[in-house]
């Protein structure tokens, strides 16, 4: 018994370090750091909420990164222009181009779900044990 929670234990443990944990902010993406700093402003957290300026859900109306991600098209729009903005140097292109990819990869991993819904989508009936009746839920 203790052999077999042992390597339960072991198992799960090994499970977590393989799982990717989410990043729930682009300014958090693995690489950022490594692009010029324009694409991290475009990026940035907001720090100060929307009264600091200068953070994309804010510009968009959002409170959020999930709710600008909800909002894909009119964020991706905002990120883009952002970048046009703030990205003025020669090889701005690539870079608005950096930022747009960031977003769009970081969206698809904040909203990725399971396959199917989590939820019931309607009335769930379950059969009593006379097999007659039926019960909905």
């Amino acid at each position: 018994m203790a052999a077999c929670l042992r390597n339960l234990m072991l198992g799960l443990s090994l499970w977590l370090t393989l799982v990717p944990a989410q990043i729930t902010a682009p300014a958090d993406w693995p690489g950022i750091s490594d692009l010029r700093n324009c694409v991290e402003v475009t990026l940035e957290n907001c720090f100060y909420g929307c009264s600091g300026g200068g953070c994309i859900p804010c510009a968009i109306d959002c409170s959020s990164w999930l709710c600008a991600c909800d909002n894909f098209q009119v964020g991706l729009s905002a990120v883009a222009s952002s970048a046009s903005l703030v990205c003025t140097l020669p090889g701005s292109q690539t870079d608005i181009a950096a930022a747009t990819s960031i977003f769009n990869a970081f969206c698809a991993q904040l909203l990725a779900t399971p396959s199917g819904p989590t939820t019931p989508t309607g009335p769930i009936t379950v059969p009593t044990n006379t097999g007659i009746y039926q019960t909905t839920l």
